[in-house]
């Protein structure tokens, strides 16, 4: 199924966004500047790149329509991330030593949001870590149980208020830049921490490899608008990078969650910078309640 996510009217005839800003929440299409046009992704066949004027957060004015069932989902994540197995992997080795340098060696509870087959919490209860999990992919479900892991079916805002509040939430380029409104997850992962207890991020950095992808974007699209949009899709996405963030806004959005003290970092995982997904542009969030 192929959609047109572009502006719609209020009662008045106002113009408006399908979605909007986290910090500000406007709609006025004339909050926001245009800054391209991306095309078939996640059955949306094109859609606008918007950047709000107040606060400089960019996305992918669509929502996604998501034709998949959970079995193609598993396959998808399997062949992302890797099935999950009883071995170390350098990735979630990495990102659990920069959680204990931040928060020490607490050895509490540690809740990851979109777990996926659940390398990081893997990596975590080897360490010692009491680790629980929750994602929208039934189908890992076997597998984390199998391995003694407490997994939960759904979306952190469906689960919370959870009997288990966590000295730790996790989140590996999840949250908040995935999600087409991440405003409930990102208050329910504030809620189900510990007083004093830490979220931690992996979200790309809306900094110099998107600035260059914007540039080459804007060249592009002069002589092959095909392939500027196709370059486009790749940076934002419906159902992908919906959302990106720069350290300015990333930290005014959090501070309004109620976050007191964030820490920003550089962060380079295990794997090859490639044009489709920049993984290796990322920065690493701490954030203490």
């Amino acid at each position: 199924m192929a959609a047109n996510n572009f502006e719609t009217s209020a009662a008045g005839g106002r113009p408006l966004t399908t979605l909007a800003c986290p910090i500000c929440k406007s709609r006025e299409i004339s909050g926001y500047a245009i800054v391209g046009e991306g095309s078939q992704r996640n059955g949306v066949e094109s859609y606008r790149i918007l950047r709000c004027r107040a606060h400089g957060v960019e996305f992918a004015d669509a929502v996604p329509v998501d034709g998949t069932c959970d079995a193609e989902r598993k396959v998808s994540l399997d062949k992302m991330y890797g099935a999950l197995d009883d071995g170390a992997n350098v990735r979630y080795v990495d990102f659990m030593n920069r959680v204990e340098r931040v928060v020490g060696a607490i050895r509490g509870r540690l809740h990851d949001v979109g777990c996926g087959n659940g390398q990081l919490l893997y990596e975590a209860r080897r360490r010692g870590w009491h680790v629980q999990g929750n994602d929208l992919v039934e189908g890992v479900r076997n597998g984390l149980e199998q391995r003694g892991i407490a997994f939960h079916h759904g979306s952190l805002a469906q689960l919370f208020p959870s009997p288990e509040r966590c000295d730790v939430v996790t989140s590996f380029c999840v949250l908040p830049h995935h999600l087409v409104e991440p405003g409930p997850e990102m208050q329910a992962a504030y809620a189900m921490l510990k007083p004093g207890g830490w979220l931690v991020l992996q979200l790309p950095d809306n900094g110099t490899l998107r600035i260059a992808g914007k540039a080459f974007y804007a060249f592009a699209r002069r002589l092959s608008p095909g392939t500027a949009r196709w370059i486009l899709a790749n940076l934002y996405g419906p159902g992908g990078h919906q959302y990106a963030f720069n350290r300015t806004n990333i930290t005014e959005y959090l501070e309004k969650i109620g976050f007191a003290e964030i820490i920003i970092e550089p962060y380079y995982p295990a794997v090859g910078t490639t044009l489709a997904r920049f993984q290796s542009a990322g920065f690493f969030t701490k954030l203490a309640a």
